[in-house]
């Protein structure tokens, strides 16, 4: 069930967040994506990049995924490591290199200004 705090909106951007959930025929909300709602409310919106967790742990020699939320939209994603002798990372894709531990940065630039988020990754031995 979605509900909202309608004290924090005025009459008419209620009124824009009911027809864009709901719509004329639709039975079952449809979510907005962050940037969607800013547009909807009149806003404009603020860069950021928000990665979906802040530690990763993966074991020498295997991989795990961390994916990016960028504002704006198809926004370019850079990805670094701050320690590539124990964990590597190209697309989000974070390659354990040796025991040990690596902060994983996403940074985006807009109108100049750059935009991150961090992930520590926890390398672990591999067993056997």
């Amino acid at each position: 069930k979605i509900e909202f705090d309608s004290t924090l909106l005025t009459a008419a951007q209620m009124k824009i967040v009911e027809d864009k959930l709901w719509g004329t025929s639709s039975t079952e909300p449809t979510l907005p994506s962050p940037s969607e709602w800013i547009a909807l409310l009149g806003g404009d919106p603020q860069p950021e990049v928000v990665l979906n967790r802040s530690t990763v742990s993966v074991k020498v020699g295997e991989t795990a995924t961390i994916e990016a939320t960028v504002v704006p939209e198809g926004t370019t994603v850079n990805w670094s490591s701050s320690a590539t002798g124990k964990a590597t990372v190209s697309n989000g894709v974070v390659t354990g290199v040796d025991a040990g531990t690596a902060v994983i940065t996403a940074s985006i630039t807009v109108g100049g200004n750059d935009y991150t988020d961090t992930c520590t990754a926890i390398v672990t031995a591999a067993e056997g």
